[in-house]
């Protein structure tokens, strides 16, 4: 057989395949999860810190635990979450005197979760609010005294997301990427998971 009827075979099955009426499973009842991965530390804090230094910006591990639920049927599902985006220390600092410290977000957040009918995996946007914790401490020492800054604010604001998931009888597999607004920036969190449905 040759390479071109085989590539022209192959592309006619997975046609075949796609055609057929197998649509994702849904993640349906009450669930519980979390995931973990890649944490975004965002916050401006330009302020705080000796000139030159800038806003916050640095990836950190980070993670988030959820409750859902989702009614059999429904193209929407309810999900509060738990979230910490780690924290990051500041980078290596140039300047003159000393420089260290580190910067850390943690909240919670409501969700609405919109699925797409999608075949074997299934898509979904998210959008709600979020209330996060931002606290930042930086201590400068110059040649002979120190200064200790700190910022502490909460914010509650929009926030979106969307991911993929792949369900397996009561166990679901996701990927999933959000984005939030806090403490001056815009932090986000991308994530790999797992939730399980027990009701």
């Amino acid at each position: 057989m040759s390479s071109i009827l085989r590539a022209t075979t192959a592309v006619a099955l997975i046609a075949v395949c796609l055609a057929q009426p197998a649509f994702a499973d849904d993640l349906t009842g009450a669930y519980v999860g979390g995931g973990v991965g890649e944490g975004r530390v965002a916050a401006g804090t330009a302020g705080l810190a000796p000139p030159g230094i800038g806003n916050f910006n640095q990836t950190h591990l980070g993670y988030h635990l959820d409750f859902g639920i989702h009614p059999a049927g429904a193209p929407v599902a309810l999900e509060l979450e738990y979230l910490d985006l780690g924290e990051p220390h500041l980078p290596p600092y140039s300047g003159p005197g000393f420089l260290h410290g580190s910067v850390s977000q943690r909240g919670e957040g409501l969700f609405l979760l919109f699925f797409l009918p999608t075949p074997i995996v299934q898509l979904y946007a998210k959008t709600g609010a979020s209330h996060i914790t931002t606290h930042a401490d930086y201590t400068y020492c110059a040649v002979d005294s120190c200064v200790v800054a700190t910022l502490d604010p909460t914010n509650t604001a929009f926030a979106f997301g969307g991911g993929l998931q792949w369900t397996l009888g009561p166990w679901t597999v996701r990927g999933e990427y959000e984005r939030f607004n806090a403490g001056g920036g815009h932090p986000s969190l991308l994530t790999i998971g797992v939730e399980w449905a027990f009701l």
